[in-house]
């Protein structure tokens, strides 16, 4: 199995925030860290789409007729 190298950062948010994501992942039994990495892929994921959006609109207009 390949070994994936990781990357430290170090993050200041607001306690509401912090406290959000601590309720999240108490309630998904994850870990900090993982509620964290969750939410940023998550948030990656729908910028692609959003990115796209205009393209999907217009693919599903021409498919439309």
């Amino acid at each position: 199995m390949e070994k994936v190298e990781l990357k430290r950062i170090n993050v200041r948010i607001r306690p509401e925030l912090h406290e959000a994501l601590k309720v999240a992942a108490n309630k998904r039994g994850l870990s900090m860290n993982a509620m964290y990495v969750l939410a940023l892929e998550s948030y990656l994921q729908q910028l692609v789409v959003t990115d796209n959006l205009d393209a999907l609109i217009q693919a599903w207009k021409e498919q439309k007729g």
